[in-house]
């Protein structure tokens, strides 16, 4: 769950959140896409302050293959990323298999942490990464 400003608690887990946002996608169904946004909006309004739980549970989500696009989803829509998930969102994005997709990992760690802090990373992973790793940064 994640805490709004002031003590209060949305109820509802990370995990409801997504199976939304899932409905939203597969469904196209309007009622769906209405709570996600209506969810999205609580929370750039609440001042949100994400759990540890939450900030782990949104790391996990960025290694499966298809709860990465919901992590990804949200975060373009608020106004900022938490510190503690800039590094898994590099990672996803060098990790992307599709040259074209990595860009959406990218751009919200753009937006909010810099060009520089990004570019700092990504060159890191280079010099630092074995073959496959080198070749996910070209591709970011």
């Amino acid at each position: 769950m994640f805490n709004q400003a002031h003590g209060n608690t949305l109820e509802m887990t990370l995990t409801e959140i997504y199976n939304i946002w899932s409905l939203t996608s597969e469904d196209e169904d309007i009622q769906y896409t209405s709570k996600f946004y209506d969810i999205v909006n609580d929370i750039r309004n609440s001042k949100y302050i994400w759990s540890t739980q939450d900030i782990d549970t949104f790391k996990a989500f960025l290694k499966h293959n298809e709860k990465k696009w919901f992590v990804v989803n949200l975060f373009s829509k608020l106004d900022i990323i938490p510190e503690q998930l800039f590094q898994p969102f590099i990672e996803a994005a060098i990790h992307e298999t599709n040259p074209s997709a990595n860009r959406y990992f990218i751009e919200p760690c753009l937006r909010v942490f810099g060009f520089e802090r990004v570019f700092e990373s990504l060159n890191l992973h280079f010099q630092n990464g074995n073959n496959e790793t080198k070749i996910g940064v070209c591709k970011a």
